[in-house]
């Protein structure tokens, strides 16, 4: 459960960096795909940053005259 597997050992060409490698060889190639699935999962599950980042960008537009916010009288940015 702590190593992290290497995505390239089960594909057709293997992988290239061999014993050098620093990810596990020894995981099965379902263990990758399981742990894909856990993460995906994980990710859905969380609430999205997205409209509080775009809220932040309208606050900043709305403050900054050059951005074509408050002040600038419709003009836009400053040339």
């Amino acid at each position: 459960g702590t190593c992290k597997p290497c995505a390239w050992f089960w594909k057709p060409s293997g992988c290239s960096n061999g014993s050098d490698c620093l990810h596990c060889h020894l995981c099965s190639k379902e263990e990758i795909k399981t742990r894909k699935k856990a993460t995906r999962a994980t990710k859905l599950c969380r609430p999205s940053t997205r409209p509080a980042l775009a809220a932040a960008a309208d606050e900043r537009t709305e403050d900054n005259p050059a951005l074509g916010g408050v002040g600038s009288g419709g003009r836009g940015p400053i040339a």
